[in-house]
C-alpha cells in the first residue's frame, strides 16, 4: 500500500512539473512540434511499460480513440497553443479546473444529481478562473491563452467522465497506450498543416531541444499516467481525489523555481478560490449527500491528467 501512495504522489508531481516544462519548451518548440513529441514519445514509454509489466493489450480501438480525442489529443493541443501565450502559473492553476469541469459535465450530459457541495466547488472553480484568468499581465495574448487553458480542462473534464463509462474492464496501461496511438493520428493533420505554414523548429534544433521535447513526454504523458494507473486503483476514491489538489501547488511552485512567472496577487487569490473547489470536490461525502443515484462518488479517479 505505501508504494500505491508513493506512486500516487510522484505522478501527481510529475503532473505538476510537466506545465512548466512545456512551458518552457515552447521558448524553443513550436505548439504542434511539442504536440507531437509528447504523445509520441509518451507513448512509446508506455509502450515499453506494457512490454516489461507483460500487461493485456484489452483496451477496443474504439473506446481509445474516442478518449483519445479528448485526452491527450484536445486537451494537449488547447493547453499547448495556451502556455504559448500566458505564463506557466497561470496555466497551473487553470489547468487544475479538470475536476470541476468533470463534475459539471457529468451533471449536464448523464444527468447525475448535483450535490450542494459540487454546486458550491464549480461555482467557486470558475470564479477563481475568472479571476486567475482577467488578472494576468500581457494583455489580449494573455486573455486568449488563458482561455485555452480552460478550454483545455474542459476538454480533459469530458476525459474524466468517459473514462468512468470506458475505462471499466480494461486495464489502464492499455487504455493509456492505444490514446496514445490514436491521438498521435488524430493531431497530425493539425501538426501537418502548421509545419507547411509556419516550418518546425525541430530542423536544425540543439540536443537540448530533442531532450526537453522527451522530458516533456516523460513528465507530461508517460510517468504520471503510469504511475496514476498503479497507484489510484490500489488507495481510495477519496484519497485519489484529494490529491489532484498536489498538481496546480507543484505546478506553481515549479513555475516559480526556475524562472517561468510567479502569479500576482490576484491570482493567488483566485488560486486558492480554486483549491477550495477542489478540496470540497475530495472532501469524503457525509450520510450519502454526495454520492450518485448508483450510490458510487464522484468523481472517480481514473486516469486523467492536469494538462
Amino acid at each position: 500500500m505505501r508504494r500505491a501512495y508513493v506512486a500516487l504522489v510522484l505522478s501527481l508531481v510529475s503532473w505538476g512539473i510537466s506545465v512548466t516544462v512545456a512551458d518552457t519548451a515552447l521558448d524553443v518548440l513550436s505548439a504542434a512540434d511539442l504536440l507531437v513529441a509528447e504523445i509520441a514519445i509518451g507513448t512509446l514509454f508506455v509502450g515499453l511499460a506494457l512490454l516489461v509489466l507483460r500487461r493485456p493489450l484489452n483496451a477496443p480501438w474504439r473506446s481509445a480513440a474516442l478518449l483519445g480525442s479528448l485526452e491527450p489529443a484536445g486537451a494537449y493541443l488547447l493547453a499547448n497553443l495556451g502556455l504559448a501565450r500566458t505564463s506557466a502559473a497561470a496555466g497551473s492553476l487553470l489547468i487544475s479546473l479538470e475536476s470541476v469541469f468533470a463534475v459539471a459535465l457529468a451533471w449536464l450530459f448523464l444527468r447525475e444529481r448535483l450535490s450542494r457541495r459540487e454546486a458550491l466547488a464549480i461555482g467557486l472553480g470558475l470564479a477563481g478562473a475568472t479571476v486567475v484568468a482577467l488578472t494576468q499581465q500581457g494583455g489580449e495574448r494573455s486573455t486568449l491563452g488563458n482561455l485555452l487553458l480552460v478550454l483545455s480542462s474542459v476538454a480533459a473534464g469530458g476525459y474524466v467522465v468517459l473514462a468512468r463509462r470506458y475505462a471499466v474492464g480494461v486495464d489502464p496501461l492499455s487504455l493509456v497506450f492505444k490514446q496514445g496511438v490514436a491521438s498521435l493520428l488524430l493531431v497530425l493533420p493539425f501538426a501537418a498543416v502548421s509545419w507547411t505554414t509556419d516550418g518546425s523548429r525541430f530542423v536544425g534544433a540543439a540536443a537540448g531541444t530533442w531532450a526537453l521535447a522527451a522530458l516533456a513526454g516523460l513528465v507530461g504523458f508517460a510517468i504520471p499516467f503510469t504511475l496514476w494507473s498503479f497507484g489510484a486503483s490500489q488507495v481510495r476514491p477519496g484519497v485519489a481525489a484529494a490529491g489532484l489538489n498536489l498538481i496546480p501547488v507543484v505546478g506553481v511552485l515549479s513555475a516559480a523555481v526556475f524562472g517561468r512567472g510567479l502569479p500576482t496577487a490576484p491570482q493567488v487569490v483566485g488560486g486558492l478560490v480554486i483549491l477550495a473547489g477542489l478540496a470540497l470536490l475530495s472532501a469524503t461525502p457525509g450520510d450519502g449527500e454526495d454520492s450518485l443515484p448508483d450510490g458510487s462518488l464522484s468523481p472517480d479517479p481514473v486516469p486523467c491528467s492536469s494538462r
